[in-house]
């Protein structure tokens, strides 16, 4: 097909031919079905990190209601950074994916290799993943900064990663504030009386 290539032409004849594909959020029993299936699709044991390729018409073909794209998207960027228990991706790590990009000093973002720059985060999930981050990243650099990729990573490196590095100390010590400054815990105390019980609430510090 014309202006197609091969994967997106079998990706649609796959949708075709799965009328009752289901778009939108996986349910928890959908998750557990896809993890069960990779596994037993790779040979590997539930109890063991997925190295093997995966043949995901295979899996899709005991998915009734997933195609193989839906399928390898969801293991790819969730079920198996979950199943490796990986790490929330966090401010921190923009600050240090801006500064992987900057010591590069690529002119273009072809030169950007995603696998590597992949390489190494408890909280990236793929590539493509990481990439999409960098994408939502690139957002706050003003339309004045320029859009070649050397200015964009200058102003966020330079501005950008600062400005979260600020709010990060300012947030830390408004919690430590916070806490210094709560009022003390109350405890109940039962009085008692000949004629009846009572019971009331004082503040540890004014025992």
């Amino acid at each position: 097909m014309m202006g197609r290539s091969a994967s997106s032409v079998k990706d649609r004849f796959r949708l075709i031919s799965k009328p009752q594909v289901t778009r939108g959020r996986w349910t928890a029993e959908e998750e557990d079905k896809l993890l069960r299936i990779v596994h037993d699709v790779s040979s590997t044991p539930l109890d063991q990190p997925v190295t093997a390729s995966i043949a995901w018409s295979s899996v899709a073909d005991r998915m009734p209601n997933r195609s193989s794209k839906q399928c390898r998207a969801k293991w790819i960027n969730f079920l198996s950074w979950k199943e490796r228990q990986g790490s929330p991706w966090t401010r921190q790590n923009e600050i240090e994916l801006i500064e992987k990009i900057f010591k590069i000093d690529a002119e273009e973002e072809t030169e950007l290799d995603w696998v590597k720059l992949a390489e190494g985060w408890d909280s990236v999930r793929s590539s493509q993943w990481l990439r999409s981050k960098w994408w939502m990243i690139k957002r706050h650099v003003p339309v004045s900064h320029g859009n070649s990729l050397r200015d964009m990573v200058a102003f966020l490196h330079s501005s950008y990663a600062k400005l979260i590095q600020k709010k990060a100390r300012n947030t830390s010590v408004t919690s430590i504030q916070s806490e210094q400054d709560a009022p003390p815990p109350t405890i109940r105390l039962m009085h008692v009386d000949c004629d009846r019980n009572a019971d009331s609430a004082l503040p540890i510090g004014s025992l």
